[in-house]
């Protein structure tokens, strides 16, 4: 499967085209900007200019006092993912929208508790 995956180059500078102007949502966002910086460098592309919100804080904040906020562990907790194919756990589409589903939750949370 990742043999047959394009090449980071070639869609790293679509993706920045596409989100230039845009901060990211990512689970545990100082690894994977860290991850995002090092792939860019090395193909020789321009950094990631923007920043990251990262989901970690704002679920714990939202929902405090769950047993682990992994997102597998917030699948569970929190019911995610019940419309996403389960046969691709840890695939990064799949990571991406249980981070965006838990993303929404809690910062829907977060409005209702607090305005």
């Amino acid at each position: 499967m990742v043999a047959s995956a394009p090449k980071f180059k070639d869609v790293a500078y679509p993706f920045l085209e596409f989100a230039k102007s845009s901060r990211l949502v990512a689970h545990n966002a100082r690894f994977d900007l860290a991850f995002l910086q090092e792939s860019l460098s090395r193909s020789g592309l321009p950094l990631w200019p923007g920043g990251a919100y990262d989901s970690i804080p704002l679920i714990r904040k939202a929902y405090p006092g769950l047993p682990s906020y992994s997102l597998q562990s917030l699948k569970v907790s929190l019911a995610l993912g019940t419309d996403i194919d389960e046969a691709r756990p840890h695939r990064a589409g799949y990571d991406a929208e249980l981070t965006m589903e838990a993303f929404a939750m809690a910062m829907k949370r977060l409005h209702q508790l607090h305005g």
